[in-house]
Parts: C-alpha cells; sequence; structure tokens
C-alpha cells in the first residue's frame, strides 16, 4: 500500500511540475500606450505577445481593436469605449458580424502597423508595434452594421 501512494505523490508532484512549466500565452496580455488621436484617428503602441511573429501581430492588433471598442483609451478622444454594452452582450447579439470582424474585417480600419521591436524567449515573440486605426470608418461600419446607432440619435 506504501508504494502505491508514494508512486501516485511522486505522478502527481512530476504532473503538477509539468503544468506549471508549460508556456502559457494570455492573447490579452498586451500593453497599450496612446501616441496620439484625432477626430479621424488614433496612434496606439501596443506589445503583442504569441508563439510565433503572425500570433503576436494578430494578439496586439486585436487587443488595441478590442480596447477601443469595449473599454476605451484614457486621455485620448477615445477615452470612451465606442460600444457602450458589454462585450458579452454585443457578441450574442451580432455573433455573424464579430466572427467575420475578428477572423479579418478588423484589418480594413488599420490604416498602418510598424513593427518597433520584436524579442524571442524561449519560443514566445514579444512585438512592440505603433498601430494606427481609423476610427472614423471604423464607427461608420458598426453604425451601418446595427452594432452602434447613429451619433446622435
Amino acid at each position: 500500500m506504501n508504494k502505491y501512494i508514494v508512486k501516485l505523490l511522486l505522478f502527481s508532484t512530476i504532473l503538477l511540475l509539468f503544468i506549471g512549466c508549460s508556456k502559457h500565452i494570455s492573447p490579452n496580455s498586451s500593453n497599450l500606450h496612446m501616441i496620439n488621436s484625432s477626430s479621424q484617428q488614433i496612434i496606439v503602441s501596443v506589445e503583442g505577445i504569441g508563439n510565433n511573429e503572425g500570433e503576436a501581430i494578430y494578439n496586439g492588433e486585436l487587443k488595441m481593436i478590442k480596447t477601443l471598442l469595449f473599454q476605451g483609451i484614457p486621455d485620448t478622444n477615445y477615452s470612451l469605449p465606442l460600444i457602450n454594452e458589454s462585450e458579452e452582450n454585443v457578441m450574442n447579439n451580432n455573433p455573424f458580424y464579430f466572427e467575420r470582424f475578428y477572423t479579418d474585417k478588423y484589418k480594413n480600419f488599420i490604416v498602418s502597423n510598424q513593427v518597433l521591436s520584436n524579442t524571442k524567449s524561449k519560443g514566445v515573440h514579444v512585438l512592440r508595434m505603433e498601430i494606427v486605426v481609423n476610427t472614423s470608418a471604423l464607427r461608420r461600419d458598426l453604425e451601418q452594421n446595427n452594432v452602434i446607432r447613429k451619433f446622435g440619435l
């Protein structure tokens, strides 16, 4: 009986060690810093993290867009979110729009994306990017697709 308990404890310890040492990458673990904003666009520095460069770029761009849509970016013309409902409600009410939007449509609103730095550590890519988003076109698209009401209505 003692051998069984020792083996079980040893197996559990090894399993927990492997789980604790595995890479955990959160797509939302990107930092945003406003560079400039106007009524037409916003320029933000963002950090994207991923298992490869493409994933890091996608995660950084998506974090920037989601922050703009659902949280707002302090000290800018967009300190209030473009969408005044919870992300969950909006996603439930417009599933087809956001499925397409997060797949590739969001890229239509990114005017430019310049990679400022690219570091790789233990297989994880960390990219610092400067992203310019056409906020007026984004707002217009959200209005045309009935995700938000037109300004002033």
